[in-house]
């Protein structure tokens, strides 16, 4: 019979009904595995080499899907970032840009004009700073104005000469 050591008992899948188990060489066995599924030893060093060529492949692919994964996570903040503080200018600039300071005054402004006497020491920025109300943006305006109502060309004012004023008050005066 058969020697001890070279025997396997295998159950074969083949027909349920035939032999449930049966002694068989290991080799034969082996070679039955290997015709029935076409495995041969160059087939089999094939396969491990796909398998490390795929392990290596997902690893290269898994790093890079890793890069990327952080490269567009990077992106995103950005972007984020960007509107959030696009937003943000935007509701300042909306809400200080229309938000006007609207004082109205219980009494219409008139304007009118008076005659002043230059004494010595005067320049048309003292005249200008003791008359000047809040019609006016600032004194350079007004001095621009005082110079036109009076036709100067220059800054220069003599003691003992007069000139004109506009001033504003109120309607009911």
């Amino acid at each position: 019979m058969f020697v001890k050591q070279n025997v396997c008992s295998k159950k074969l899948l083949t027909n349920k009904y035939m032999f449930d188990i049966m002694p068989v060489k290991k080799q034969m066995f082996v070679s039955y595995v290997r015709t029935r599924w076409c495995i041969t030893d160059f087939s089999i060093m094939i396969r491990k080499r796909k398998m490390e060529r795929c392990k290596v492949m997902y690893r290269v692919m898994y790093q890079r899907n890793i890069g990327n994964g952080k490269e567009l996570l990077r992106r995103r903040r950005a972007f984020l970032f960007g509107f959030v503080l696009f937003v943000v200018l935007s509701f300042f600039s909306i809400v200080f840009i229309t938000k006007t300071v609207t004082a109205e005054r219980e009494m219409d402004r008139a304007k009118k004009i008076t005659s002043v006497q230059i004494k010595k020491g005067d320049t048309l920025w003292s005249i200008a700073k003791s008359y000047i109300s809040d019609e006016y943006n600032d004194i350079d305006d007004y001095i621009d104005e005082i110079k036109t109502s009076n036709g100067l060309s220059s800054d220069t004012i003599h003691a003992g000469n007069y000139i004109i004023v506009p001033y504003y008050t109120d309607a009911s005066k």
